[in-house]
């Protein structure tokens, strides 16, 4: 009820301020909201300047939102650990995965936290799931130009480090979802962002930032801080979708190959990033996934 509650005030709020649909109403079990003609972005179109332009203006828009939930940075520690224990629970027969899990949560709480709580990245009100999926374009030639992309879905929504929702939003640029045989999406990692385009993204979002009335001068907000905060979360990005992964894997009904994706998620991750402790759960958890699971 806690989280339902949550949702109905972010979403009246993002309604307000014209960051997503217009809310018309609530009632028990659902809500009643702007139907937005409109179609979801392509992949490929995530790095075209135009839209990137658009989506930097847009993250930095809602990165500047106060909204009346904890401020605390929780949510990422604890939806990893949730996910953990939701995957002891499926396959909690099976000794291999037992070891697994035990090994990832050592990896989650013991490495990632110490190693990401040490970035200076500031604590925002973050989508944390800005791929192209959630991001409308509105082709109406009536429309203004500021009204043509809108962001929707803010199920993942929360206060978090704001290079979580800079490197999630890059590691998307190289997954394609509309593929309809299995496994249902193309790996492309050629066109993740290069430091060019990470750049430009970079001084859209600070322009837009910078000239909000509701800015609040940082001293981090520069484009190298940005491309340290950046690299450092694509480790988390990468972590926290796997586990999301594994949970799906045993509990959706999607047409999808959740564990072709995790195999790649983790192949696409650097050793040279890694400490012994990660490096023993990334060997673990490949030979996992080659043997049997």
């Amino acid at each position: 009820m806690e989280t339902l509650v949550t949702e109905s005030v972010i979403f009246a709020l993002l309604s307000e301020s014209q960051r997503g649909p217009r809310l018309y109403g609530v009632f028990p079990g659902g809500r009643l909201e702007e139907y937005i003609e409109a179609r979801p972005l392509r992949t490929q179109e995530l790095s075209d300047p135009v839209f990137s332009a658009r989506i930097a203006e847009k993250m930095a828009q809602i990165h500047l939102m106060d909204v009346p939930i904890s401020k605390q940075p929780k949510w990422l520690w604890q939806t990893i650990q949730r996910s953990i224990t939701d995957i002891s629970r499926y396959i909690n027969d099976t000794p291999n995965f037992k070891l697994f899990c035990n090994a990832q949560t050592s990896c989650s709480t013991n490495f990632f936290r110490s190693y990401l709580t040490k970035v200076n990245s500031p604590v925002v009100f973050c989508h944390n799931d800005l791929q192209e999926g959630n991001i409308l374009f509105r082709e109406s030639e009536g429309c203004a130009k500021s009204d043509k992309v809108v962001v929707i879905d803010y199920e993942y929504c929360s206060y978090n480090y704001r290079g979580f929702d800079f490197a999630n939003h890059f590691c998307e640029w190289m997954y394609d979802y509309t593929n309809e045989e299995p496994p249902y999406f193309w790996e492309k990692a050629d066109n993740l962002a290069t430091k060019e385009q990470q750049d430009y993204f970079f001084i859209q979002y600070l322009n837009s930032l910078k000239s909000s009335k509701d800015y609040k001068y940082r001293k981090h907000d520069e484009v190298s801080n940005l491309m340290e905060e950046t690299e450092a979360f694509m480790l988390a990005s990468h972590f926290f979708w796997a586990l999301w992964s594994v949970v799906n894997s045993s509990a959706s009904e999607i047409m999808f190959d959740y564990w072709v994706l995790i195999f790649i998620i983790f192949n696409a991750v650097g050793f040279e990033k890694m400490n012994e402790e990660y490096i023993f759960c990334f060997t673990l958890f490949s030979g996992l996934w080659g043997g049997s699971i």
